[in-house]
């Protein structure tokens, strides 16, 4: 059933009763994006699956979803193939805007993609620092853990530094950085194991495999 289709209530019940079912009946289509008949677009925060880089979390298993982030609009480069899995480790400091390890140990991420905090300096001066520093990638979270559907985009601070940029990076919402970032924070996590990029339009029933929390 969906939206354009006349939703026909039997004439006894109350005007109430009717009430409640029809918004029942709207909520519930919003949710399944109304059988994909929805347009592959999240229009409140102007994401589309054509424009998103999707991964999906293989290990730690109680985080094997399918994640949406947002790359950065003007700097850097798109998200190629990476191993099969990557793996993704927290920076350290989190915000990445210096880089004081906070142990005394050299900073270095080794091939890795990087979670980072937003927050601190701008987005393309995170990524540099990834970049001189061995990262692979870069994805950066909202600070703000309540986060979940606002998507920021990532672009230039024009500073002239845009063209030293040479790896991908790409906006989590907070809610997904808080997860993720929480299990890395964990000492029986060293680091995520993922695969990215996955290409939803090969297989959209991925899309089904997003976090309980996820609003997509």
């Amino acid at each position: 059933m969906f939206l354009n289709e006349k939703l026909v209530l039997p004439s006894h019940w109350s005007l109430s009763w009717k009430l409640t079912i029809w918004i029942s009946f709207v909520t519930i289509c919003s949710l399944l994006c109304c059988a994909r008949e929805c347009a592959t677009e999240d229009a409140a925060v102007g994401v589309t699956y054509r424009n998103a880089v999707f991964f999906k979390v293989v290990r730690p298993h109680s985080l094997s979803y399918v994640f949406k982030a947002l790359p950065a609009r003007d700097f850097g480069a798109a998200f190629g193939n990476y191993p099969r899995p990557a793996y993704l480790i927290q920076a350290q400091p989190p915000t990445l805007c210096d880089t004081d390890s906070g142990d005394g140990s050299a900073l270095t991420f080794d091939g890795s993609l990087v979670l980072v905090e937003r927050g601190g300096c701008s987005f393309l001066s995170k990524t540099l620092i990834a970049q001189e520093h061995g990262a692979a990638g870069v994805l950066i979270y909202d600070h703000e853990v309540d986060n979940f559907s606002a998507f920021v985009d990532m672009v230039d601070d024009k500073s002239g530094r845009g063209e030293e940029v040479h790896i991908p990076s790409a906006f989590l919402l907070g809610i997904d950085g808080h997860h993720l970032s929480t299990a890395l924070s964990s000492s029986s996590v060293q680091r995520i194991d993922l695969v990215i990029p996955l290409n939803i339009t090969a297989d959209p029933d991925l899309l089904y495999e997003h976090p309980p929390w996820s609003l997509y």
